[in-house]
């Protein structure tokens, strides 16, 4: 399961809508059932299915609340006797069966299942109960809802389970759904892509050695171009290169220009990339040198051509498509179009910005961030893209406030008001990192990522704490995403869980909740400790 939460106080009268769902998140059923609200109602005998359905915050209700974490005991209460819904479609279409999937709880999803819970339902992505514990690496509920009859390729519009799987990096659960017969040559996003190319772009080198030995085809047959040519045309995937290759891909099959991968390496001028291609090319008729550096300067050449031969119509249709799209509000198809779009042309900028805007509508970040980064590589300057990169860490720390179904109070102010890196153009920013035997104050650039922050703490501390992780807001800091854009600011509680390996002992007269002297080696346990 997820890291423990922080529990925050309660609203001010201790009866609010805010309180019932930290007593359903946290499992307290004597507070949920002791609380104002609950009462007022039996008092005013308003039906039971209102009691449950008149608490909501931004779409999701209190079964959901209970159901995302497993707690099976307020679940029951929710609705053997108030008699909640068990398919109730919330925010986005997400229903508290499906949340139950994310939980990895076994006995909270039978319980939903044995009460009507819909395996057929989907929400507006068109994900159904096995799409989300595919899709949040839940090995046990996705183990054992195949073992109900669940079609393992269900599809509802929106691509299999195998490619939620695929796309999240989620490898223990993509084996499981291969080892159920899932079908790994798939092609999806309106065939402009296949799963193995779904997992290249996400980088997952696991996902794509399981899908290749579950007999995927190396070369994408029947998608607009195949993984070995995208791995060619982009940037630092030499590994998957030779991953490709040494899989049987072939380095011949061209895309839609007449291009082949070792031509699309030479245009980088990545000359470790068509060294590794070259031996493996048919000669091109049209080069006048068939050697590696005769590659590299007829590629140059071959590229000097007027934009409206470089841009042809088709790719400049998809991408004014996704830009309708994406003003309408439709990010599963301006993601779509945008895909297409950027597997046509790879190392046009235009496409991977379109791309990433529908996963910035969709609040795809991690998706979205590696598209910004391809497109700012392509066009470094681009004052558009730098514009989006500023909205992804707004956007980002707003959805941290405000998107966990109201298992906090909100701030007055919104982190969107101001850019969340504006500590690092005043200075460092002060913050407290709260573990079991005390509280740390550090000044910290907060455009950095959590690897610099765990630099910071050993140098205080002396220790290894390279086996902890860090928790704000509800959020594990992940390395390689500033900490602004979890909204970190001046003053902010970052709470370190996990275990210390030891390090310098302490001596002399420093003590530990002024009582004993601090000697050797420390355990971290959970969250709960601080309160």
């Amino acid at each position: 399961m997820a890291p423990p939460l922080v529990y925050l106080s309660p609203t001010e009268d201790g009866t609010g809508a805010s309180t019932l769902m930290k007593a359903a998140f946290c499992g307290n059923l004597g507070s949920l059932k002791g609380a104002m609200p609950i009462k007022r109602l039996e008092i005013e005998k308003v039906k039971a299915q209102d009691a449950v359905l008149a608490f909501k915050n931004d779409g999701i209700g209190l079964l959901h609340a209970a159901a995302c974490q497993g707690q099976l005991n307020v679940c029951k209460f929710l609705v053997e006797e108030l008699g909640g819904d068990v398919n109730i479609a919330g925010a986005q279409g997400l229903t508290p069966f499906m949340a139950a999937a994310e939980s990895d709880d076994v006995p909270t999803v039978k319980y939903f299942l044995d009460h009507g819970g819909d395996v057929t339902k989907a929400d507006v992505r068109g994900c159904t109960v096995l799409h989300h514990a595919a899709g949040t690496g839940c090995c046990k509920v996705t183990e054992f809802l195949l073992s109900k009859g669940i079609p393992v390729d269900i599809d509802c519009g929106l691509g299999t389970p195998l490619l939620h799987a695929a796309n999240d990096d989620k490898d223990k659960t993509l084996k499981i759904l291969l080892d159920h017969k899932a079908d790994p040559n798939v092609i999806v996003n309106n065939g402009a892509c296949s799963l193995l190319m779904s997992s290249l772009v996400c980088r997952s080198l696991k996902c794509m050695k399981l899908l290749i030995k579950a007999g995927a085809d190396v070369n994408g047959k029947g998608a607009l171009v195949s993984p070995l040519m995208f791995a060619a045309s982009q940037g630092c995937y030499t590994n998957f290169i030779k991953f490709l290759l040494k899989a049987g891909a072939n380095p011949n099959i061209p895309d839609d220009l007449g291009w082949l991968p070792v031509e699309h390496a030479a245009l980088r001028d990545c000359r470790e990339d068509v060294e590794r291609l070259f031996p493996l090319t048919s000669p091109i008729p049209n080069v006048p040198e068939w050697s590696v550096n005769g590659i590299i300067s007829h590629a140059k050449v071959k590229d000097i051509r007027p934009m409206t031969i470089d841009h042809g119509p088709t790719t400049v249709l998809y991408t004014n498509r996704s830009i309708c799209r994406l003003l309408m509000g439709d990010g599963e198809d301006a993601q779509s179009d945008g895909n297409r779009s950027r597997m046509m042309r790879p190392n046009w900028e235009k496409a991977c910005y379109r791309w990433s805007a529908g996963h910035m509508l969709l609040k795809e970040y991690k998706q979205l961030w590696d598209a910004l980064m391809d497109a700012q590589k392509l066009d470094p300057g681009s004052v558009e893209i730098e514009k989006e990169q500023r909205e992804y860490d707004i956007q980002e720390s707003k959805d941290v406030v405000e998107s966990k179904v109201g298992l906090y109070d909100k701030p007055t102010a919104s982190y969107g008001v101001k850019p969340p890196n504006v500590s690092s153009v005043m200075g460092k920013t002060q913050v407290f990192v709260k573990h079991p035997h005390g509280t740390l104050s550090l000044q910290i650039d907060t455009c950095k990522d959590v690897v610099f922050l765990k630099e910071e703490v050993e140098k205080r501390m002396r220790l290894d704490v390279s086996g902890s992780f860090f928790v704000y807001q509800m959020s594990t800091l992940e390395a390689g995403i500033p900490l602004s854009s979890y909204g970190i600011e001046k003053d902010s509680n970052i709470y370190m869980c996990g275990r210390l390996l030891g390090g310098q002992r302490f001596h002399g007269s420093r003590r530990v909740h002024g009582r004993r002297k601090f000697h050797g080696r420390r355990k971290f346990k959970t969250l709960s400790q601080f309160f």
